[in-house]
Parts: structure tokens; C-alpha cells; sequence
């Protein structure tokens, strides 16, 4: 998942689409679920995510703590 963070506040537990940009990747489409807020910031559970995009989103988030 992930941190939104939105000018409105989104529904909880309404599904949502969303897509961003990861290096070597390109655009990562997935769904997801607004799981909890705390204004300005919704926290999204994603749901039905290709394994390709998993694997990209789980290099990203290591390389980017390695970096730390």
C-alpha cells in the first residue's frame, strides 16, 4: 500500500484506482483501499496488483531504505 495524501478526504473503504511512476518501471496501475485518514493523509491497501508490479514496487521500496 501506500500514503495519499488528498486535498479532500476519501471515503473509507471505498476502491479506488491508482497509477504513479517507478524508476526503471514506467507507470504501475493498480486498485486500492482506503483503509484509515488522518487529514490530509489516507492510507491505501492495494488489491489486485500483477506480481510484476508487486516485484517493482518491493525493489523500489528496498533500494530507496538502502539508500538511507
Amino acid at each position: 500500500g501506500c500514503l495519499l495524501r488528498t486535498p479532500e478526504p476519501l471515503k473509507l473503504g471505498s476502491e479506488i484506482e491508482i497509477s504513479f511512476e517507478l524508476p526503471r518501471t514506467g507507470t504501475v496501475e493498480t486498485k486500492a483501499e482506503t483503509a484509515y485518514q488522518l487529514v490530509p493523509d489516507t492510507g491505501l491497501i492495494f488489491h489486485r496488483t500483477p506480481a510484476s508490479f508487486r516485484e517493482a514496487i518491493v525493489s523500489f521500496v528496498e533500494e530507496s531504505l538502502a539508500a538511507i
